[in-house]
């Protein structure tokens, strides 16, 4: 962003009440459900591929350091009815593959016995261990060119560790095939967690790109090439797949599980990831608190949202609520809170003024919907074709903060919408977004007459 338009930002970032435009009906949107978990996209961008993996929250390992369990993140491989295979999000722990150097398969390594024994029963509880299935785990043979390499027999596993075979299925998002030595393959990459980088787990490097605390990770198997008896096969910093001694100490493990999908008590949706580390968080949505929607306030020229929420949320009182905005091109979602360092993001508290006669929700009758609008700086192009971000918040009398879900708007889309459907008050108003918005960004924008308007 040009220094020209972060001034146009700062200056835009005015609040004006209109109590006199209605919201209409179809910017009204009610509370959020978790989506459910689907199966990886592969989207190009560019001259790449992006895979967004769905997540879900299941058990609790350390993470942050070695006292407090967090719950852990898994990305979704695949998703059936009543199954999810998971993979974690991150490198849980490290550890050799076996104990000695000996030949030695997935069946009588020393990992598989950790993985289903002591990590199973520190991550999960005895609910959660119910939910997990057992799984039989195959183990082809397999190779990088030349001779198979033999993995030995079949196991039954709660608890288990991807293939080089499955780390090259596009149906669990790896969408490049498994390659030797790869050196760049941004889906298969792992990063360890400050509790595996404490206990000594090798880390790439804390300020490297798409390679921070990028580690080896274990897979299941006897190695890639044949002749490697000492060896097991592995994941590379870079993604790439290579044969490692079985033996070193600080390679990362990262788990994989079949889940009962149906045993939804025991884990929740957590949003997306993709393969180039973005995390979206989903935020559920608060009994009590809801954003109703945006839209344009033609009068004042600016864009509004509503939203509604009770007196007190969690059993606590409510001493502020507003809106933050926050320019979309410029900055992620996670950026949008209140006190937040980016230049491009804004809060505003509700003043005595926003409280609406008119409840917007569809569901909490006994709330207060609250109105605010923010008014363009200049109307330019610039301003008007932009993404823009806009959530609520509330903040309680302990001092903590409840926020939405993140909704994305582009002005010019909203008033093309608005327009197009004939949805203004008036003919002067539905006139006045063809001569005042559309026609600045479109100079050969058709107009529509407003007759037989659809209110």
């Amino acid at each position: 962003m040009g220094k020209n338009f972060k001034k146009l930002f700062a200056a835009g970032l005015s609040m004006a009440l209109l109590f006199s435009f209605a919201l209409p009906e179809r910017a009204v949107e009610g509370k959020v459900t978790p989506p459910e978990p689907a199966n990886p996209v592969i989207e190009p961008v560019d001259d790449d591929n992006v895979v967004t993996w769905d997540c879900v929250y299941f058990g609790n390992y350390y993470q942050s350091n070695a006292q407090d369990k967090e719950p852990i993140l898994w990305r979704v491989l695949s998703v059936t009815e009543d199954d999810m295979f998971l993979l974690a999000d991150k490198v849980l722990d490290c550890g050799p593959y076996n104990t000695t150097s000996d030949p030695t398969t997935w069946e009588t390594c020393s990992l598989r016995g950790w993985l289903n024994d002591t990590f199973y029963n520190t991550a999960f509880t005895s609910d959660e261990k119910d939910a997990i299935k057992t799984t039989l785990v195959v183990n082809d043979d397999f190779s990088v060119g030349g001779p198979l390499v033999e993995n030995g027999n079949d196991t039954l596993d709660k608890v288990y560790l991807l293939s080089a075979q499955e780390c090259g299925n596009s149906a669990y998002g790896f969408w490049k095939s498994f390659l030797l030595d790869s050196q760049w393959d941004l889906m298969k990459m792992g990063k360890i967690t400050q509790y595996v980088k404490d206990k000594g787990g090798y880390s790439f490097g804390e300020d490297a790109a798409y390679f921070t605390r990028n580690t080896n990770w274990w897979l299941r198997g006897e190695g890639l090439t044949a002749g490697q008896t000492t060896n097991a096969s592995g994941i590379h910093p870079a993604g790439g797949g290579a044969d490692f001694d079985k033996t070193i100490q600080n390679f990362g493990i990262r788990p994989v599980l079949h889940l009962d999908r149906t045993k939804t008590d025991v884990w929740s949706y957590a949003g997306t990831v993709t393969s180039t580390q973005e995390f979206n968080e989903y935020v559920p949505p608060v009994e009590g608190f809801e954003f109703n929607g945006y839209v344009l306030n033609s009068k004042v020229g600016g864009m509004r949202g509503v939203y509604t929420v009770t007196d007190t949320l969690n059993g606590l009182d409510v001493v502020e609520s507003g809106l933050i905005y926050g320019v979309a091109d410029y900055i992620d979602e996670s950026d949008m809170y209140v006190g937040s360092s980016s230049e491009y993001v804004a809060s505003f508290a509700a003043n005595e003024d926003a409280p609406s006669t008119h409840n917007y929700s569809q569901t909490l009758t006994e709330g207060t919907s609250y109105r605010m609008t923010l008014k363009f700086a200049k109307e330019s192009v610039k301003e008007l074709t932009s993404n823009w971000y806009i959530r609520a918040y509330v903040k309680l009398e302990d001092n903590s903060y409840v926020y939405s879900d993140v909704r994305s708007y582009n002005i010019f889309d909203v008033i093309d919408y608005l327009y197009q459907n004939k949805m203004m008050p008036t003919e002067a108003e539905h006139n006045e977004l063809y001569t005042r918005y559309l026609t600045k960004v479109d100079s050969n924008y058709e107009v529509v007459p407003y007759g037989n308007a659809s209110k």
